[in-house]
């Protein structure tokens, strides 16, 4: 199984999908004969799949769907082809889900973003006990709470300070400075 599929001509992902952009819902259509490697496939396929929703939800949270084309087979994101529908291209980069719902296709909440961007608007990690991205607390030497970014998958310190509140202040700061294509942190802190 291949990953990307961005070989697949977006002609064959429109005799594959029915999709509304508006709220990034794909379904399987009746695919033609010569989409299936037999007349039994192409009937059982139909039967079974078309007008239902397409692919299924991974364990990351994205829908997942997979296709053959020419005797490949394929596994992308259900993101990427909402995106090559809506606009007649496969995206060049990655594709960024604005308000970080993995499973909200809506065009309007699809960009295409570096790998570098598309890290710069993470929600805050399960282990954060701050509170706040970006905060965390460090016992020694001072017994302060420190900020830090990261720029190109680097941290760059912002400084210690005595309450949460202050780091965040800082953090938010060196994001919006640092990082314009997502200058805001996802979600409440």
């Amino acid at each position: 199984m291949t990953k990307g599929c961005t070989v697949i001509p977006i002609a064959f992902l429109r005799e594959c999908f029915d999709c509304i952009p508006s709220t990034g819902a794909l379904t399987w259509r009746v695919r033609p004969l010569n989409h299936f490697t037999n007349e039994h496939g192409w009937i059982t396929f139909n039967a079974q799949q078309a007008g239902k929703s397409a692919g299924t939800l991974n364990p990351i949270g994205y829908r997942q769907i997979k296709l053959t084309f020419a005797g490949i087979k394929c596994s992308t994101l259900a993101h990427r082809i909402v995106w090559a529908l809506a606009t007649g291209a496969w995206p060049k980069a990655e594709i960024d889900h604005i308000n970080g719902i993995r499973s909200d296709n809506r065009i309007t909440n699809l960009r295409e973003a570096t790998r570098s961007e598309n890290s710069h608007n993470l929600s805050k990690l399960p282990t954060n006990t701050s509170g706040f991205p970006g905060v965390s607390w460090h016992k020694h030497p001072h017994n302060k709470w420190r900020a830090s970014i990261r720029i190109r998958n680097r941290p760059i310190f912002l400084g210690q300070f005595n309450t949460p509140e202050e780091a965040y202040a800082a953090y938010l700061e060196a994001k919006r400075r640092l990082h314009p294509a997502n200058p805001t942190p996802r979600g409440k802190p």
